[in-house]
């Protein structure tokens, strides 16, 4: 009797030394470096991208240039009027998470113009530098509700 709770005292105590040596910070560890905040952005439209409608947007980081790109084909309303537009990027410093957005805009026709009535799409870019390294979690979502989360480590 007395053994078996010495012995389940002792894997408690091991499980707890165990479970503190072998805890990693949510932030990636003491190893990986992670952003304190953003330091550019860009945005730009008509690239060339293997990216379709319909897809998700494709997520890529560079942990060494502190660097994410996204892109992706995303829909608009009228070809006459709408484009892609950026929303400034938010990032949540204390989790290390990135959250961006890819509007949509529209300019008033001139007087004699009318905007159509149809649903376009474009191509676009968009590219955030940090002081250094790379986000834990990157969210980012473009028009009709496409949305891609990637998982850095």
């Amino acid at each position: 009797m007395k053994r078996r709770r010495l012995l389940a005292s002792g894997l408690v105590g091991v499980a707890g030394i165990a479970g503190c040596l072998g805890s990693v910070d949510r932030l990636g560890g003491e190893d990986t470096v992670r952003p304190s905040e953003i330091v550019a952005t860009d945005f730009e439209t008509g690239v060339e991208t293997e990216a379709s409608v319909g897809d998700d947007p494709k997520i890529e980081t560079d942990d060494e240039a502190a660097m994410v790109t996204v892109e992706g084909v995303g829909e608009y309303g009228s070809s006459s009027c709408g484009y892609l537009t950026d929303r400034p990027p938010s990032y949540d410093r204390e989790h290390a998470e990135l959250s961006l957005e890819v509007g949509t805009g529209r300019e008033e026709p001139d007087e004699d113009d009318i905007c159509g009535d149809d649903l376009a799409a474009d191509s676009y870019r968009f590219v955030v530098e940090f002081d250094e390294g790379v986000p834990v979690r990157i969210e980012a979502e473009h028009p009709f509700s496409q949305t891609a989360t990637k998982k850095t480590e």
